[in-house]
């Protein structure tokens, strides 16, 4: 899965390499897919509600995007959350991610328009769910885009939720 060429690139500096970063790496790889127009690298496995990959290496799980930043970059620090440049929760691209504060996660996401402004928690706006009912691409890849479920792009596109 994912782009041969990209993933070739890689995998071309972990000759070799042994231990759980090292698996790590591995796995991300096997389950990736390139998003060509964005650059992310995409997994679609062991998803949560909130429309983040997880995955377990020797018996320990943790968040994809994570598992990602400790194999290519390095230990996450103490007190700091992994950020997403790009804005995909799925995206598990060594150079879309960074590490930072929680305070400057979300204010990064108000600031991009990510961020719930209402009390039901809605991810999307009317922009959204225009181009999703628009769209021809699967639910699952809407999901991934979108940062939502893929139920929740059915019932967009059937007209059963953001109704005027």
């Amino acid at each position: 899965m994912g782009d041969p060429v990209t993933a070739a690139m890689v995998a071309t500096e972990l000759v070799e390499e042994t231990g759980k970063l090292a698996k790590a790496r591995r796995k991300l790889l096997d389950y990736m897919r390139v998003d060509h127009v964005r650059g992310c690298w995409l997994v679609q496995v062991g998803m949560t509600r909130n429309g983040y990959g997880q995955m377990m290496v020797d018996h320990e799980r943790d968040l994809t995007h994570r598992w990602s930043y400790r194999a290519f970059h390095g230990p996450i620090p103490a007190g700091l959350v992994v950020r997403h440049a790009c804005d995909v929760r799925n995206c598990v691209n060594p150079l879309h991610l960074s590490i930072g504060t929680q305070s400057d996660n979300i204010r990064e996401c108000v600031a991009r328009g990510r961020f719930a402004k209402n009390r039901g928690g809605a991810k999307l706006g009317w922009p959204e769910v225009e181009a999703i009912r628009a769209s021809s691409e699967t639910n699952t890849a809407l999901a991934a885009r979108y940062g939502v479920h893929r139920l929740t792009i059915g019932e967009i596109k059937l007209g059963r939720t953001w109704i005027r």
